[in-house]
């Protein structure tokens, strides 16, 4: 059978004091059970079940926004309420979760309901009920009472006592008497289940995003596990390089570490990070190069649910993750223009916001920054920010190319083949082979070099045969090998022409003198010195 709400007396309670004011922290439906009537027993029975069905709500963890809807549902069946209204402060200023009659603009300053109220409802922390708001010393004759016509309210606040975070507000125009002192009790008991749907939605997000800062730190780790390669050189360059970044290590200063592509940078950034403090924690590396400008400031600071088209839910970025370790931004002068302030305010106040939040987050990360580009011609063409170059360029470490270290290609090519677990070796032919060739791809090269070989050669040993035509060609490959490195008829003609010159020198210009101090025939002395010259 259907049970119909039982309206209160209106006379009653527009005779009477037209406020009741609940402090926050008095229990709310405190009233005695010896003075209930059938039909408000019947009312609180409806209540108490509704109670019960939100508490359940709350604890199944269901989202602010449905219990939201079911406490104002409840509110405007249970009560006499017009309209209703569930706000949030959020960002120093009210914002509106939940409505039921009545459609609020975003400025809270501009809402049709009593604006007084809210105030001392947030201020004071207690529950208001008023019978008749033009009639209330406190409250008529305010603008916001009187334009909108506003009779019966019940408001209510959020929050523990002192830490208002909100207001559940009922109300009604059309009457004085709508409400009673236990429908402000009982809207009362209701702000406090809109506070846990509140506090349970906070915690459900503070754990989901300690679970996805977890899952990211042991991508991180296993992509970082996988990556990880050892220095391998046997170099004095190579040798003096890897003391300073030993050095530099130690400290926690910005690295800027240049070299052409494929020499190793990133396992250069790893070395100094396992011999640093921050050793045990995170090593981020961020490839800027290969994002999308758009989303590069997304990738390194964030962004929060809504901050833009897609953005469908919350992402933590790498300034985050690596927090107490280590950023490696990969490519840094490839940075977009509009991002290099950001990124200069992170490095000088340890702060950072992520897109769509003004909330200041702190994070404590070493900077270890890398590019195959000159950053001086950079900062000169304007595309790169010169006060965040030199942040940036506190220690440079520039790794040689592989062309410059030829000792190191037969211990690198051992390395990549135990890499590959490979029981192959390589006969001398093709190692000189390989050893001649100019590496334009650096380490990188070489490695996918081997790789393949271990994959195609079906015997034990690596022969010449084996190789690429590219690493085969002679001719193409000494021509690249070293700039200073001439064919054996240029160095000899240049010290003929050098020993003809001498010789001129000490005959004094006298051309029979000249060829008896060099012992050659005429014929030839003739020849040469028009081959060359002189």
């Amino acid at each position: 059978m259907e049970q119909t709400t039982p309206q209160p007396n209106e006379d009653r309670f527009a005779s009477c004091l037209n406020e009741y004011v609940i402090p926050a922290s008095e229990p709310p439906l405190s009233g005695s059970l010896q003075t209930i009537s059938t039909s408000e027993s019947a009312q609180a029975y409806r209540r108490l079940l509704l109670l019960y069905d939100l508490g359940r709500q709350v604890f199944a963890k269901m989202d602010e926004e449905s219990v939201f809807r079911a406490i104002l549902s409840a509110a405007s069946s249970l009560l006499s309420a017009e309209r209703a209204l569930i706000a949030i402060v959020s960002g120093g200023r009210l914002v509106a979760r939940a409505t039921r009659g009545m459609d609020l603009p975003d400025d809270s300053e501009s809402w049709p309901i009593s604006k007084t109220m809210l105030n001392r409802v947030l201020s004071e922390g207690v529950s208001i009920l008023t019978t008749d708001a033009r009639c209330d010393a406190q409250y008529g004759g305010s603008g916001s009472v009187d334009l909108h016509n506003i009779r019966s309210v019940i408001c209510c606040p959020l929050g523990k006592p002192g830490w208002p975070i909100g207001v559940i507000y009922v109300d009604n125009r059309m009457r004085a008497g709508a409400f009673s002192p236990p429908d402000l009790e009982f809207l009362t008991a209701l702000s406090h289940y809109a506070t846990l749907a509140v506090e349970h939605a906070a915690e459900c997000r503070r754990i989901d995003g300690a679970k996805e800062l977890a899952e990211a730190h042991l991508d991180i780790l296993g992509k970082e596990m996988a990556a990880r390669h050892s220095i391998v050189s046997v170099s004095s360059r190579m040798a003096d390089l890897l003391s300073r970044a030993r050095k530099a290590a130690q400290g926690n200063i910005p690295v800027l570490i240049l070299g052409e592509t494929g020499t190793g940078k990133e396992v250069l950034a790893h070395f100094i990070h396992d011999r640093s403090p921050r050793a045990a924690k995170p090593f981020v590396p961020v490839h800027v190069a290969s994002f999308p400008t758009t989303i590069v400031e997304s990738e390194l600071f964030g962004h929060e649910k809504g901050a833009f088209t897609n953005a469908d839910r919350r992402r933590i970025g790498r300034f985050e993750l690596a927090n107490g370790g280590t950023l490696f931004l990969d490519e840094v002068l490839d940075i977009p223009a509009d991002v290099q302030p950001k990124l200069l305010r992170v490095l000088q106040e340890r702060v950072l916001e992520r897109l769509g939040s003004n909330k200041a987050i702190e994070v404590d990360v070493r900077i270890i920054c890398a590019s195959n580009k000159d950053p001086n011609r950079c900062v000169a063409d304007g595309r790169f920010r010169e006060d965040l170059y030199y942040r940036l360029n506190s220690v440079t470490l520039e790794i040689p190319p592989l062309r410059d270290r030829p000792e190191d290609i037969e211990p690198l090519i051992h390395h990549f083949l135990r890499e590959c677990n490979s029981a192959k070796r390589i006969d001398e032919r093709a190692l000189s082979c390989l050893r001649r060739y100019a590496w334009p791809g650096n380490v990188r090269e070489l490695q996918n070099c081997i790789r393949a070989l271990d994959t195609m050669v079906d015997g034990s040993v690596i022969c010449e045969t084996d190789l690429a035509e590219k690493y085969r060609s002679v001719k193409r490959n000494l021509a690249g090998t070293d700039s200073s490195f001439k064919p054996l008829a240029d160095v000899v003609a240049r010290v003929e022409r050098d020993h003809m010159v001498k010789a001129m020198e000490l005959a004094g210009g006298n051309n029979n003198d000249a060829i008896r101090l060099l012992g050659v025939s005429r014929e030839k002395f003739f020849a040469r010195k028009k081959q060359y010259g002189l």
